[in-house]
Order: C-alpha cells, then sequence, then structure tokens
C-alpha cells in the first residue's frame, strides 16, 4: 500500500516552544548572533529575538555600541516529515551609538553619532528538522529600512530623545538593493 506524503506525515509542532540562535544577514545589524524564541500555534509561529555588541577598535579612537530585537512570525505553507516552508516577516528595531575620539588642534574631539532604526524583513523561511526536538533554519527576502540619526560634536546634545529632533536628526528611507533573513538554530521543548 502507497501512503501519499502531506500533513498527516508532518510532526506536529503546536503548542510547542523553543530556543536558539538566529544569526541576521542585514549589515545594518553586525552579523551578531543573538537570542531568539519561536513559539508554534498551529501553522502559524511567532518569534522574537533580541542581542547587542560592543566594538572598540585597539587604538580606542572608535567606541560603538549597538542594542537590537525584533519581533515576527512564519506562516507555514509547506511542511514534511523534516522540512518546514513558508512566509515570514520580521520588523527589527535597532538603536547605535558611536563614539569617534579625533585629535584636534585644540586637543581631543569628539565626533557622537546615535541612530535608531527600524528594519521590516518579508522572507521566504525553511526550518529543516534533525529530531522533533532539535531544526536549523534559513530565511532570505527584501527588506525595508527606515532610519533617525543625529550627530555632533558634544556628548550631551545627542541623546536617544534627540535622535527623532528634526532639527537635529535627520531621516532616511533605504529602498534599494537590501536584503535581510538569517539562519539559525532552535531546539523545541
Amino acid at each position: 500500500m502507497l501512503l501519499a506524503p502531506g500533513w498527516a506525515a508532518a510532526r506536529d509542532m503546536t503548542g510547542k516552544g523553543g530556543l536558539g540562535v538566529l544569526v541576521p544577514t542585514s549589515s545594518r545589524l553586525g552579523h551578531t548572533p543573538v537570542l531568539a524564541l519561536r513559539y508554534w500555534r498551529s501553522a502559524f509561529a511567532f518569534e522574537a529575538a533580541g542581542g547587542a555588541d560592543w566594538f572598540m577598535t585597539s587604538a580606542g579612537d572608535d567606541d560603538t555600541r549597538r542594542v537590537f530585537g525584533q519581533v515576527g512570525g512564519t506562516w507555514r505553507l509547506v511542511d514534511s516529515r523534516r522540512l518546514t516552508a513558508g512566509l515570514g516577516g520580521r520588523l527589527w528595531m535597532v538603536y547605535e551609538s558611536r563614539e569617534l575620539t579625533l585629535a584636534g588642534a585644540t586637543g581631543t574631539e569628539y565626533e557622537i553619532t546615535n541612530d535608531f532604526g527600524l528594519i521590516l524583513e518579508i522572507l521566504l523561511v525553511a526550518e529543516y528538522f534533525f529530531t522533533d526536538h532539535f531544526g536549523i533554519s534559513a530565511s532570505v527576502g527584501p527588506a525595508l529600512s527606515w532610519g533617525w540619526s543625529c550627530e555632533t560634536q558634544s556628548r550631551s546634545d545627542c541623546g536617544l530623545i534627540d535622535v527623532f529632533d528634526a532639527r537635529r536628526g535627520a531621516t532616511v528611507l533605504e529602498l534599494g538593493g537590501r536584503y535581510g533573513g538569517g539562519i539559525g538554530m532552535t531546539y523545541y521543548f
């Protein structure tokens, strides 16, 4: 007797949650691995992730701190015993603070930049399950980003609130040539 593969042959992920690591492909996020959570409800998975990084040059003249997080989901379109594929989306929020120390004619000068950004990704998502509790995933798709920025020479003139002040900040909408996505692994409970 032959059985056609389909939903009945797939594993049931309904009500399962997982903890894992996601490495985003967006250069705006610095390719930094982040802690990721995923929870399946029937054919839809909710997800959230967050992380931070801190970069300082060996000379100490460039100090960059970044904090980011995302919320998103995946709608399952194809499911087999080991592979799930679907359409997904993620909304990333990014805050970055950068301080450059420059040797000026009158002594040490600073160039302070604070950025806040939103990145919306529309993704094709695939997840391969090695077991019923462990899977790896990959996603790719176009990304749309918005950004607000504030740049100054004074530490007190460019705080997080000043980023959104139209007199000090600049707003950027980026449409072309960008992609989003990432690779990850999740352990399900």
